[in-house]
């Protein structure tokens, strides 16, 4: 189940196991934000396939020369919905490169990897 209030989305996942599974993300900005209380940041865009939310996912540490350049991967999750209603996962990295005066700081994405689950009926 997702709810949204203000910045915040809140997810919420049943599973016989474990019972209820709570998250809560935080909206992010342009400059990133914090990711004080939440669980991860999240993102509307538009993508290849339409309308998409995105999720921070885990950072590789960036190497830097102090106040030179600073050079890392950042991972991100996208999910769309497909035209038969299927859920589309989309798992991206993005390298990044930063220079002292941000002339020349650049970012591109340099692996993606696909995943389709069916749509699920209601009842299930």
């Amino acid at each position: 189940m997702l709810t949204a209030s203000s910045d915040w989305l809140y997810v919420r996942f049943r599973d016989e196991a474990e019972g209820e599974i709570a998250l809560k993300f935080k909206r992010k900005n342009w400059w990133g934000g914090s990711t004080d209380g939440s669980d991860a940041m999240y993102q509307c865009l538009e993508l290849e396939l339409g309308p998409a939310l995105g999720f921070d996912g885990s950072r590789i540490p960036i190497f830097a020369v102090p106040y030179l350049f600073a050079e890392g991967d950042v991972n991100f999750v996208f999910l769309s919905k497909g035209r038969d209603g299927s859920l589309i996962v989309n798992y991206r990295t993005d390298r990044v490169f930063i220079t002292g005066s941000l002339i020349g700081s650049r970012a591109r994405w340099v692996g993606s990897v696909w995943w389709r689950y069916p749509a699920v009926l209601s009842n299930q």
